[in-house]
């Protein structure tokens, strides 16, 4: 069947066969858990999203001015809401940590001062106001703390259309190497672990690990099997991508004309001069 499935669809299974990304449709919805419970319009979007499809009565155009397709209405700026997927998976992990009984527990922590150092990649963060999105005292090892730096992209986008979904994820996570492993190494002398998820709900290999460490941490704290922790995990986090991609499909974004710098002008010779209109 795959074979004769069209691109978009080819996508849609391979994303949906990959490990926990299908929870948030096996899941039984639960009022104590309200990030479980979607209403009728949520759910159809979301089998919509599922397999590639573009879900019904999407506006022609987008208050920027590009055609609305599901694409664009997870890349576009207009509403703010391009970085809601990524504070919502940062937050699973830092919430989970912290039930977990991690006690030195901090998201966006800065990073030290550089003071002189040179590193090997030209796309290293060296910014003097440097964060990370996640630290962890403990992680890894005893006393050791370590950083985490989160990254949601869309399997769909143009751009991965000929890679592999495997390729996708092992980029991503060379990409956030580049960035932050040497310094966080040599300046932090800490550990660094990139978190790379996609939007239908995948996570990446050194998510994985994260993600399986975190179970391991829970389940002792709480005396539960680690394999119902680690689907526990899993559905919260695919909750988490799928109710902010819904958001973006569906979530307002006023038009916000430019304003004219001509005004700001007017305006100011008015008040020095102290007329009243």
């Amino acid at each position: 069947i795959e074979g004769k499935a069209a691109d978009g669809l080819k996508i849609a299974i391979k994303q949906a066969c990959e490990k926990g990304a299908s929870s948030c449709v096996a899941a039984r919805p639960r009022y104590a858990h309200p990030w479980t419970v979607l209403h009728n319009g949520e759910f159809r979007d979301a089998i919509y999203l599922r397999y590639g499809w573009e879900p019904p009565n999407l506006p022609e155009t987008c208050k920027c001015g590009a055609p609305f397709n599901v694409t664009h209405a997870i890349q576009c700026m207009h509403g703010g809401f391009r970085g809601l997927m990524h504070n919502e998976v940062n937050y699973v992990f830092y919430d989970t940590a912290k039930q977990a009984g991690f006690k030195d527990v901090v998201m966006e922590p800065e990073l030290q001062l550089l003071s002189g150092e040179a590193f090997k990649y030209k796309s290293a963060n060296s910014d003097e106001e440097a964060r990370s999105d996640l630290r962890i005292l403990g992680f890894w090892s005893r006393q050791r703390r370590a950083f985490f730096d989160v990254t949601a992209f869309s399997p769909f986008a143009r751009s991965y259309k000929n890679k592999s979904l495997s390729s996708c994820f092992t980029m991503h996570e060379k990409r956030k190497k580049r960035e932050y492993l040497e310094r966080i190494r040599n300046v932090e002398h800490a550990d660094f672990t990139p978190l790379v998820v996609a939007t239908t709900g995948g996570i990446g290999p050194e998510g994985s690990m994260m993600l399986k460490r975190l179970a391991w941490s829970l389940a002792e704290k709480r005396e539960m099997h680690i394999s119902v922790v680690a689907g526990w995990l899993r559905c919260r986090l695919s909750f988490a991508t799928l109710r902010s991609a819904l958001v973006c499909l569906r979530g307002s974004r006023p038009f916000r004309p430019k304003k004219d710098k001509t005004d700001d002008v007017i305006d100011l010779a008015v008040s020095q001069c102290k007329i009243e209109y």
